[in-house]
Formats: structure tokens, sequence, C-alpha cells
């Protein structure tokens, strides 16, 4: 307002703009006045007052005859302009939508816009999807008018496999292969009683049994590990084997004592996918550097995998023992291998007590404590 309580100049062009805009979205305005109010909309859009673009752009969100180079230019204005354009807007073609998306210039809140649209194209679907962007991510699967082909999905669950609410969002779209959301559900339900086991069993150890915090901690941990081994026993093949490494590895969760809890439950293929993935080498090289053994190759893929060193020993005497079995033939005995391995590992350090692996392993990772 001026100082007579009169509109100012901003104040006209956004009621200007409001008006010119709900004319046209009703159908009030006809052919003959079109292009001139199309004219004038187009010179609203460049206004110098973000106010009068943004007004414009709730206005004309909807207005399927907006010319495509005034939409263009309104959806890559400012995110208070832009986001009802890019939401909302019909005339909008998925070729400019993607490019927009990769744009590393666009903001997140644009990018979830777009796949907050009423309808969401496979390509444009799969390019929201590449941004890796969890809070894209989500936006765009809770959306029922997107069309989500099952790479994309197979991606979303790949790329945020430690994120429960998206695997479930993924293992709910209508799309998704039986057996992704099968896995998907399976993940969310163990990430989530993981979590859980872990916060009752700390509570429980803690409080109720005066057992020491860092005591507690080891317990813990040794029994969600023995949860991951177990779950690696349930693979059908090495797809989903690698799956599953590849999961454990985004979670943080793909650690030394986990690879040598597989090697000591007869798991070599488990062990060469996951040191695979961890040196960033295929499993190829891996299964070389075991059979024949080759120290110094697996102690510089050990070193490359960024794996804690003082559990280098025992992993290196598992995977070269259970390697050489596996070549011969040998039936696997569980209890024999890991008493011999940690026997090896006793020997070896001999500050450390004989004893079952969890106990060797929690004296192993004190020992290291103890360094520092």
């Amino acid at each position: 307002m001026d100082q007579d309580g009169a509109p100012d100049k901003g104040e006209r062009r956004e009621i200007a703009a409001t008006a010119v805009a709900q004319l046209l979205a009703r159908g009030l305005i006809n052919d003959a006045d079109r292009e001139a109010a199309h004219r004038i909309i187009e010179t609203l859009a460049r206004d110098a007052e973000a106010r009068v673009r943004k007004m414009l752009a709730e206005a004309i969100s909807h207005y399927d005859r907006l010319p495509r180079e005034t939409a263009e230019q309104l959806a890559r204005d400012v995110e208070a302009v832009a986001v009802p354009i890019l939401q909302h807007s019909p005339v909008l073609c998925d070729g400019f939508l993607i490019t927009l998306i990769a744009r590393r210039a666009t903001s997140e809140t644009k990018q979830i816009a777009i796949a907050q649209r009423v309808h969401i194209s496979a390509p444009v679907a799969e390019a929201l999807v590449g941004t890796e962007n969890a809070n894209v991510v989500e936006a765009l699967l809770e959306n029922a008018g997107a069309c989500i082909g099952g790479p994309s999905l197979f991606k979303a669950a790949e790329d945020h496999s430690d994120k429960s609410n998206i695997l479930q969002l993924v293992a709910a779209r209508p799309e998704a292969a039986h057996e992704l959301a099968q896995a998907c559900r399976s993940l969310a339900l163990d990430d989530d009683i993981d979590r859980s086991i872990a916060v009752r069993m700390k509570d429980i150890l803690t409080r109720e049994h005066n057992v020491p915090p860092l005591l507690a901690e080891e317990l813990t941990k040794a029994t969600l590990e023995r949860s991951i081994v177990e779950r690696i026993a349930t693979a059908r093949d090495n797809t989903e084997l690698g799956s599953f490494a590849r999961s454990l590895h985004q979670q943080s969760r793909l650690n030394a004592t986990v690879l040598l809890r597989a090697l000591c439950a007869g798991r070599l293929d488990f062990f060469e996918i996951a040191f695979s993935i961890l040196a960033h080498v295929p499993r190829k090289t891996i299964t070389e550097t075991l059979h024949p053994p080759k120290a110094d190759a697996f102690r510089d893929f050990y070193a490359e995998a960024n794996l804690v060193p003082y559990m280098r020993r025992a992993v290196t005497v598992a995977a070269f023992m259970l390697a050489e079995q596996t070549a011969k033939g040998l039936p696997f005995d569980g209890e024999a291998f890991i008493a011999e391995v940690t026997g090896k590992v006793v020997a070896f350090y001999r500050t450390i007590s004989p004893g079952p692996l969890d106990l060797v392993i929690a004296q192993l990772a004190r020992m290291e404590a103890a360094k520092v």
C-alpha cells in the first residue's frame, strides 16, 4: 500500500497477474483476446518482484494452454515461484523435467515438487531415482500417479537399503516384482528388528543385570552379527548374496568380524563376494588370491578394504584354511574349523586366552583399544 492506502505498483501487478490467470484458467477469455492475455503473462513472468511472479505461478499452475516457454521460465525461477509450476503444470514435457532434475543447481525442493506431479512417466521417475536423494525418492514412491519401472525400483532399493521406510514403499509399489518386494520387506523388517533388539539388549544387560556398558556392547554386537550370518544361510544364490553384502556395506555393517563369522560358518562364497566389494576388485581376483594362498596380495586387498588391522591375522587364517578345504572337497566341520582358527590366532598373539569365537573376537578388540 502507498501512503494513501491504495495498492502500490507491486500489489497492482499481483492483482493483475491473479485476475488474468484466473480468467484464462476458467476459460473466460475468448480466442481473440487469449494471445493478448498470454503476452501479459509473459511480461509478468519477468517481473522484477518475486512476489508478483509467485502469485502468477500459483494462479496459472494448472492452466493447460500456458505457453511452454513461459512455463519453463517460471519452472527455472526461485523455489517459491517454481514449485507450483513444477508440481502442477501440464505443459512441461518429460525432456525438460529430466534435464532440470539432472542439473546440479536444481534444489531438492524442486525435485520433490516434480516427484509430486499427478502423473509421472517412467523416464522422469528414473531421473528422480537417479538423484539418489532419499527425500526425493521417498516422495516419488509415495506418488500413486507415478509410473516406476522395475530397474528404477531395484535401484531405489539398492541405493537406500539402509532406510526401512523406502524399502517398505518399494515393496508396496504395484510395479515391484514379487521377488523384489519380498526382499525389501525382509530387509526392512530385519533392520527394524535388529535396531530394536540392540536397544533392548543393551538396556537389559546394563540396567537389569548390571553388566558393564563395554561388555554389553560386545555381547549385543556379537548377537547382531550372528543374526547376519544366519541371514546369509537363507540366500538362494550368488545374486542374493551380492545384494545382501552390498546392503550391509551401505549400512556400514560389512566389517571384519562379520567376514570372520561367515568364514567360520563355512561361507566362502559370501566372503569372496563381500571382500571383493570392500576391496573394489572382481570376485575372481579374490578367489585366485585365496588358492593357492597369496599372502602379500591378500594383505594389500585387506588394507584397500579399510578393515580394522587387529582382525587381519584371524581373517587371513580363516580365509586360507577354508579355501584350501573347499579346493580339496573336504566336508566342513564348523566346530573343528573354529577351534583351529582360534587356536592359531591365540598362538600368534599369545596375550589372549583361548575360548569361543566371540571371546577371541572381543579380546582382539580390547587389545587394539588398549593401544590407543
